[in-house]
């Protein structure tokens, strides 16, 4: 599972970035139908933020997010871990 940085979200849709540069940022509707899950736990797209890494599965219009898979960044990038 590939994750992208989060660029903006709201109710309605998530943009993330694309490719290594992170220049190239793609948006994608949210509905009443798409599964979020935060950290492996059950979640609504108003939970999520900024700088927060996640994976968008589409739906078959491909515009259109069936799921969106999210982590909380780390505490400290550089290391990987919390602390």
């Amino acid at each position: 599972m590939i994750f992208s940085k989060v660029v903006e979200v709201n109710a309605l849709s998530i943009t993330i970035t694309l490719g290594k540069s992170g220049d190239v940022h793609e948006t994608y509707t949210i509905d009443d139908k798409t599964r979020v899950t935060l950290d492996g736990a059950p979640a609504n797209a108003r939970d999520l933020r900024p700088g927060m890494q996640a994976h968008v599965e589409l739906g078959a219009d491909k515009k259109t997010a069936k799921a969106v898979v999210a982590r909380s960044p780390a505490a400290h990038p550089a290391r990987g871990r919390v602390g």
